[in-house]
């Protein structure tokens, strides 16, 4: 396959100019915006700290500075885990992430909260955090960028969590979780594989095209050699 089309591009975190002052505000969501500082005519945008809710952010600021100043930010996908400033209620492993309110609490712009099933406004989802976390911490996250583009309002249509728990078969790498009587079609299925502490490592993914209502397919890169397996994960709705 021909890679032509894809010069001059790069993997990992990248450059762009401050907008405001980003000193000391590592770990906090952000976007690019134009540039019109005449200043720094040739840096055609910049970058700004999220805002409201419902900002989408496709970044994390790791490295801050001055207006102007050059900054780092990394760009949020799922197959790599991020560290986010935390604002407002104490969330576990696997509670939902959304865009802080920084239009509400200037100081929490940037930042990631909880996802409020009974708020008033809309809420963009961020990610689902993977640690337990207080307010003002650094919580462990994973960014699931397919659905930056939602926001839920209350009491309508909100995101519902499903878990899910399967004892494995021996000697068996395919199968299919059901019975679920999902309201909607599932939007993320984030699975992983319990065995025993000096068990084989066992990785699991969902067959891309089977959600359905009732549940869906999986695969395990190899087979459990025993019985004591067991298919954990959450869905998402």
């Amino acid at each position: 396959m021909s890679v032509d089309t894809q010069s001059n591009t790069r993997v990992g975190s990248l450059a762009f100019r401050a907008l405001e002052r980003l000193t000391g505000m590592e770990g906090r969501l952000c976007f690019l915006a134009p540039n019109t500082d005449p200043q720094f005519a040739a840096d055609p945008v910049g970058v700004l700290l999220a805002t409201g809710q419902t900002d989408i952010v496709p970044y994390v600021l790791i490295e801050g500075g001055a207006v102007g100043a050059r900054c780092q930010v990394l760009p949020l996908h799922a197959g790599a885990n991020v560290r986010i400033l935390l604002s407002g209620a104490s969330v576990l492993p696997g509670d939902l992430l959304v865009v802080g309110d920084g239009l509400e609490d200037p100081g929490a712009r940037g930042t990631v909260s909880k996802f409020e099933s009974g708020a008033a406004h809309e809420q963009r989802v961020v990610g689902v955090a993977e640690e337990p976390a207080d307010d003002g911490a650094l919580v462990l996250c994973r960014p699931y960028p397919e659905l930056f583009g939602l926001t839920y309002p209350a009491p309508g249509n909100l995101m519902v969590k499903h878990l899910v728990s399967v004892a494995l078969p021996a000697g068996v790498t395919t199968g299919t979780v059901t019975g679920m009587a999902l309201p909607s079609l599932p939007l993320v299925v984030e699975l992983n594989v319990e065995g025993p502490a000096n068990g084989d490592f066992i990785l699991a993914r969902v067959v891309a095209g089977s959600k359905t209502l009732d549940g869906f397919a999986y695969v395990l890169n190899s087979a459990p050699p025993a019985t004591g397996y067991t298919l954990k994960g959450n869905i998402i709705v």
